[in-house]
Order: C-alpha cells, then sequence, then structure tokens
C-alpha cells in the first residue's frame, strides 16, 4: 500500500510541474474577443462611417477610424440585403469575428473598424473573406 501511495503522490508532483511549466512558457498573443473590443455606441458608430477612411474590397466594405484608444475596436454590419435567412447572416458575422480575432495582433493600436458584407459575402468560402479582409488592410496601411 505504501508503494501505491508513493506513485499517487508522483503522479500529483509531475502534474503540478506541467501545469507551472504551461504557465511560464505560454506567452502567446491573447486571442478574445471581448467586449472591450467592440463598439456598441451608436454616435461612436456613426462616426466611424462619417469620418473614416472607405476601403471596398470584392465582398466587404471597411471604414478605418483611427482614435485615441490602445485598443483595437469592431463593428460588424451584416443586413437582410446579403441574406434574409438569419442563419446565413449569423454565419457570416462568425466568419467575420473569427478573422478579426486571429488577426487582430497584426492592426494598430489605435483604431476602430467596421466592416460590412455585402451580398457576395454569404457565398463565398472562409478563405476569400480573409483574403479580402488582408487586402483591406493592406490598402489601409498603404494610405496611411
Amino acid at each position: 500500500m505504501l508503494e501505491e501511495e508513493k506513485g499517487v503522490s508522483k503522479l500529483l508532483f509531475q502534474h503540478q510541474e506541467k501545469v507551472i511549466i504551461d504557465k511560464t512558457v505560454s506567452q502567446e498573443p491573447k486571442l478574445s474577443f471581448s467586449s472591450s473590443n467592440r463598439v456598441c455606441k451608436k454616435k461612436e458608430i456613426i462616426n466611424i462611417q462619417t469620418e473614416g477612411k472607405r476601403i471596398y474590397t470584392r465582398n466587404l466594405i471597411f471604414y478605418v477610424k483611427e482614435t485615441n484608444l490602445e485598443i483595437p475596436r469592431l463593428v460588424l454590419t451584416v443586413s437582410k440585403k446579403v441574406n434574409k435567412r438569419a442563419v446565413v447572416r449569423n454565419l457570416v458575422k462568425r466568419r467575420l469575428r473569427e478573422i478579426y480575432r486571429n488577426k487582430k495582433h497584426n492592426i494598430q493600436d489605435n483604431i476602430d473598424l467596421m466592416i460590412i458584407a455585402k451580398k457576395t459575402a454569404s457565398i463565398v468560402s472562409f478563405s476569400d473573406l480573409k483574403n479580402d479582409y488582408d487586402k483591406a488592410l493592406e490598402r489601409y496601411e498603404k494610405v496611411s
């Protein structure tokens, strides 16, 4: 019985070591999409649309506006013009949020980004939306 207890304590100790190692090693960029990454106020959204720079791609329209904040923020618009079925519109929104979440560490920290989906956004693949997103940000960096 003592040998079994020693074996159990060894396993517990090894498990604790792994947890400590995992905490110290993982220093990857945070890929979350919290409420601080969203623009929620109507006045701010209208401000982005009126004063922001417009960038057109095949499937998306971007409005980019510089701010004084230290984090990039996002607004997504997928209207019924894209597709009248809510399931399809939500799919487009999920795809765009995922693209933003994975690539937000490449964006400047002080911008608000508004993405409006065109009708074709519901038909194209995820990789096409990703390419449009990358092209739009490249164009913005060239202009600014």
